[in-house]
């Protein structure tokens, strides 16, 4: 399982496959700043436009944030132990900053592939209306919502092997019961990849994660 935290209550927590080590980082020793791929090597860019070089430590330390609005940012942890595949498990508490924009969990992540991610979206009369899957960056689909904006979310994402294809399963505050939002990925599936988060616009964004960690169920 991981887990990844942003401010404003951050919590994302990523559970993968059947590795038998957790780990686990509040980034406690990062300071305000601090270059995150500095402070771990094994943190990596995702894309050259999604960039760990783009993230940093945030204000007093103890957490991440993008090194300035309007910046494309994200990572995924390798740390060398292969790439995780099966069923995978993210869960974050978000906040959008007053921005209208969250960063994103992301599951089975890798050099090139941002993943199976999670995202609330459409904000209308103070509400979130839309619960996105996304895949690789582009939607896969969504399921109509009605989720306070203004208040942190905790945000479970679970991808899980079904025959040839992937399955991505979401829930909100709670996850237990039926899942939220539910979208089948029936082609090119992502086989296997690692936990991260990023964000991949160039809106005036600004946002922080709290703590990060990546353990087997």
């Amino acid at each position: 399982m991981s887990s990844l935290a942003w401010a404003g209550s951050t919590t994302v927590v990523v559970g993968q496959g059947a590795a038998a080590a957790c780990l686990t980082d509040d980034f406690t020793s990062l300071a305000q700043d601090g270059a995150l791929e500095t402070y771990d090597s094994n943190y990596k860019s995702i894309s050259e436009t999604i960039k760990v070089t783009n993230l940093e430590g945030g204000a007093g330390g103890g957490l991440v944030r993008v090194e300035a609005a309007y910046m494309m940012a994200g990572c995924y942890y390798d740390d060398g132990s292969g790439a995780k595949s099966g069923t995978t498990y993210t869960t974050a508490t978000v906040d959008d900053g007053g921005t209208y924009y969250m960063p994103y969990p992301t599951t089975r992540a890798s050099a090139g592939n941002s993943g199976y991610a999670a995202r609330l979206s459409n904000a209308s009369g103070g509400n979130w209306t839309r619960i996105y899957v996304m895949k690789n960056g582009a939607e896969l689909g969504y399921t109509a919502c009605t989720i306070t904006q203004s208040t942190a979310h905790t945000i479970y994402l679970k991808a899980r092997d079904s025959g040839a294809n992937v399955v991505v399963e979401i829930w909100v505050d709670d996850n237990t019961g039926d899942p939220d939002a539910t979208q089948t990925d029936t082609s090119d599936v992502i086989s296997s990849g690692y936990a991260g988060f990023y964000y991949p616009g160039t809106n005036n964004v600004i946002w922080t994660v709290d703590d990060f960690s990546d353990c087997a169920f």
